[in-house]
């Protein structure tokens, strides 16, 4: 191959200069630099003669640089035998021995003119592969599927893994999934569901009543004592006042029962309601009994009346007080006695009524409890009086708590 140096192109990279060759093919002499010298390369073409003659060499030669050496040369420095300047076609190298060759399975070129010398076409980069000689492109691996090592084929992920940094598979994180290979990421579980894995998961599974789960989680929680949930809970529901759930992992809140109550929100046991209160079904608070009634035992229903003669003065009570002597109740479930009223009375506690007093007798007051006996020279004839009468002239009571007076001897 003959050189026209006449048929100068133009210049290439920085240092270099370009020469059209009589082939159309391209040729350069480097600037000349400070070096050691090289051996000739061999090669086939021919250069003129104001150069050196390329003689054929079946030694090993080293790699022309064009950096200054760092050990002096005992020789004068002289510009050094140019290499050749292959031109490749894309999908094409320059290999060790200056030629063209294919681009290797899993590389690729598309550069007319790569830097000299390129030994190897670049390897497809993560997640792109070229699967024969000579490709000017790599190919994107289909979603889900990454890249080979050697960059050859594209592999495929199962479910439960995704394509990390496109080149291998990797197992989903806890709490997140994948129905099939996922390029990045996997999907995350919703709230409400777990994977029930610590990795690997391809689906997430509904919690079911009487548990939850938040966002991403391994495994559905049990709710505590207290609480219940639906099934697909983000979270646990406090019970509402008045009901409870007393196991864990309830699915729902029971109302407490009559004589029970449940003040706040969460309650796990109801409480039964002090002496002297009751409750009806689903109540939040107990209520004292009302004046008149009663309740003795806890966890009352309801409260009971005081019967007559009994009475509960206030609320809350937790038994009935008996009316005091003198005083009576004649109704169910009150609150206070009533005074016996004059001519009657009440001789014992708890009396539902007042006895009339009996002839010979009086009660002048309220709330008495006794009546007295007539005085002697006085009568009374009838019953439930407040006073006694005098006997009448010519009459006479020998003795008290009559109910008439005798004639005087000799009055007849």
């Amino acid at each position: 191959m003959s050189i026209d140096s006449t048929k100068l192109f133009g210049s290439g990279e920085a240092g270099e200069t370009l020469f059209c060759l009589n082939n159309g093919a391209f040729d350069m002499f480097p600037t000349p630099q400070p070096t050691t010298s090289f051996a000739p390369i061999p090669g086939p073409t021919a250069f003129p003669s104001g150069l050196p003659t390329v003689v054929p060499s079946h030694m090993p030669f080293p790699v022309p640089s064009f950096e200054p050496s760092s050990v002096p040369s005992p020789e004068p420095t002289r510009i050094p035998t140019p290499l050749p300047t292959i031109h490749c076609d894309p999908g094409y190298f320059v290999n060790t021995a200056y030629q063209c060759e294919e681009c290797a399975i899993g590389t690729s070129s598309n550069i007319t003119f790569p830097p000299f010398p390129k030994w190897e076409c670049p390897r497809c980069a993560p997640g792109k592969v070229s699967k024969v000689t000579a490709s000017l492109e790599c190919q994107n691996c289909a979603s889900g599927k990454f890249s080979s090592a050697a960059r050859d084929f594209c592999g495929a992920c199962g479910p439960g893994e995704f394509v990390f940094n496109a080149s291998s598979c990797e197992e989903c994180p806890m709490g997140y999934y994948a129905p099939v290979a996922l390029n990045d990421k996997c999907l995350m579980c919703s709230s409400g569901s777990s994977t029930g894995e610590t990795s690997g998961a391809y689906l997430c599974g509904d919690c079911s009543g009487g548990r939850y789960a938040p966002a991403a989680s391994m495994n559905c929680t049990l709710c505590v004592p207290g609480q219940y949930s639906g099934s697909r809970a983000a979270s646990c529901t406090n019970c509402s006042v008045g009901s409870y759930s007393s196991e864990v992992g309830s699915s729902l809140c029971l109302d407490c029962s009559a004589g029970k109550h449940a003040p706040v929100p969460g309650t796990a046991e109801c409480i039964e309601c002090e002496v002297g209160y009751q409750s009806s079904s689903r109540a939040q608070y107990c209520e004292a009994c009302s004046v008149g009634n009663y309740a003795i035992s806890t966890g009352s229903e309801y409260c009971y009346s005081c019967p007559e003669g009994r009475v509960a003065a206030t609320t809350g009570s937790t038994i009935c007080q008996n009316c005091t002597v003198g005083r009576y109740q004649p109704a169910y479930g009150q609150g206070v006695c009533t005074g016996c009223k004059p001519g009657r009375f009440a001789a014992v506690a708890g009396a539902s009524v007042c006895e009339a007093c009996l002839v010979g007798k009086v009660a002048p007051l309220s709330n008495s409890s006794l009546c007295d006996d007539c005085a002697a020279g006085q009568y009374q004839s009838a019953v439930a009086q407040t006073e006694c009468v005098p006997c009448m002239a010519g009459e006479f009571g020998p003795e008290p708590g009559l109910s008439a007076c005798a004639a005087c001897p000799g009055e007849l």
